[in-house]
């Protein structure tokens, strides 16, 4: 089965980006934030509807660059919407294709595009760099986003992405898995862990998850909901701690689960992994919101077999949940058109997927507090879930995210080493704490040649 590379975005770079991506990263030259962008042009204002939609004798352009597919109605619907905005949308392959362009044409200091979509935990190496416009001088607030995505936005206590999709994390899970070998939905990391054992004897080929050696946003996500906090920035002081009180419950806690087999160590959407996701070899799966629309377009044998649920806790009876992505629209500090380019992503992140929210049928989890609460997305029964009105819990597991997550200001760079450090001890080996300490030690490393005062020097 091939993959859709529109699924790429939900690997990261620490999966698909390679050398390709660790040449732009280190052209692009992330390095630690003096406070004010050093290629913006001019100074914010209020804006006027004249800068922000043109007029008959002074049309204004916004160019756009996003991944995937891009809806072919986006354009018509803006231009009615603003006839003297000329909006250019430029779809540039997966996220392993547009990062690395972006990271060149911000380098050269020309090319770039008016905004860009960017995963939320990226953002930050961006706006680190300086290659962002902080939106709100230009009117954008995040005020009636979700909250947890509002946080993920900002950065250094500006604005820099206008947020449009959200990923929560979710266990989704297949029913008739767990039917077959009277499984019971675990709601705790220990019944998580107890229903494991118990596939495991039940069929020794199944496993109840694989676990990414390539990726570390899933590794993120499980540390940031045990409590971990590996990465704190205040100003170009940075502090690493792979081996806090939370990280050290998650490594042991995965360790044990990969030495004692239950968990099958190998890389998520391959043409393998999604044949296996098919046959009923994994009962689980830990994705973002989004999972539901991976599912949907790549296991469509699969209708009605899988349902989503919260991710086990480490408590029972409490509801900490943390999140893997998440996308928004960010501004090119270079560009001549800011305020055009802030109004396109606000409507972008609110009005166009309301307008859609029928015809998308709530694939992906929605950033905005309007759409969230809108009928025709609340009440909208996944096929692929067996008809369970999923957007509900989706709603619920956003406002359960715990708050103080911070991402390093040179993630990307970060997600390419994951794979060759803390992955090898996924992949074999099985000591994961081991894997996180080398991981950090080129973390720090980084971080110091890129001018930022890591662990105190």
């Amino acid at each position: 089965m091939p993959v859709n590379p529109l699924l790429n975005r939900r690997r990261f770079l620490a999966i698909s980006g390679s050398a390709a991506l660790a040449g732009a990263l280190a052209a692009c030259g992330t390095s630690a934030p003096s406070g004010t962008s050093s290629t913006s042009t001019g100074s914010a204002g209020p804006a006027g509807d004249g800068e922000k939609f043109g007029t008959a004798d002074k049309p204004v352009t916004v160019s756009f660059w996003t991944w995937g597919t891009p809806d072919p109605a986006l354009v018509p619907a803006y231009k009615k919407l603003h006839p003297y905005v000329d909006l250019q949308v430029t779809a540039v392959g997966s996220t392993a294709d547009l990062y690395p362009k972006l990271a060149t044409v911000y380098k050269a200091g020309t090319g770039a595009p008016d905004c860009t979509a960017l995963e939320l935990p990226m953002m930050p190496t961006y706006a680190a760099a300086g290659y962002l416009e902080d939106m709100t001088p230009y009117g954008a607030s995040v005020d009636a986003y979700d909250a947890s995505a509002a946080r993920a936005s900002q950065f250094g206590g500006k604005l820099y992405a206008v947020p449009t999709d959200y990923g929560p994390m979710v266990m989704y899970y297949r029913t008739d898995v767990f039917d077959k070998f009277g499984l019971t939905v675990p709601t705790t990391w220990d019944e998580y862990r107890q229903t494991a054992e118990a596939l495991k004897k039940a069929a020794p080929d199944a496993f109840i998850s694989n676990l990414d050696p390539g990726d570390s946003t899933e590794a993120l996500g499980l540390i940031w909901q045990a409590g971990g906090r590996p990465f704190q920035l205040d100003g170009t002081n940075l502090a690493v701690d792979l081996a806090d009180e939370g990280t050290t419950k998650y490594a042991t806690y995965w360790s044990g689960m990969l030495r004692d087999g239950l968990v099958n160590p190998v890389p998520g959407f391959t043409a393998d992994w999604f044949n296996q996701m098919g046959s009923g070899t994994y009962a689980t799966w830990f994705a973002g919101a989004w999972g539901s629309s991976v599912l949907a377009q790549s296991l469509t044998q699969n209708n009605g077999l899988w349902r989503a649920a919260a991710i086990p806790n480490w408590e029972a009876g409490t509801a900490v949940n943390a999140a893997m992505g998440g996308s928004g629209t960010a501004v090119s500090s270079t560009s001549p058109n800011k305020a055009a380019a802030v109004a396109f992503a606000q409507w972008y992140g609110t009005d166009w997927p309301l307008a859609n929210v029928g015809k998308a049928g709530g694939a992906t989890f929605p950033a905005s507090l309007t759409v969230q609460k809108d009928p025709a997305y609340l009440n909208a029964p996944s096929e692929i879930l067996g008809g369970q009105l999923a957007a509900q819990l989706y709603v619920q597991l956003s406002g359960d995210v715990a708050e103080g997550w911070q991402f390093l200001p040179y993630q990307l760079y970060a997600n390419n080493l994951y794979k060759d450090t803390a992955g090898q001890q996924v992949a074999s080996g099985f000591d994961l704490a081991a894997g996180l300490s080398q991981w950090q030690e080129q973390i720090v490393s980084y971080g110091r040649q890129q001018g930022f005062t890591v662990n105190g020097s």
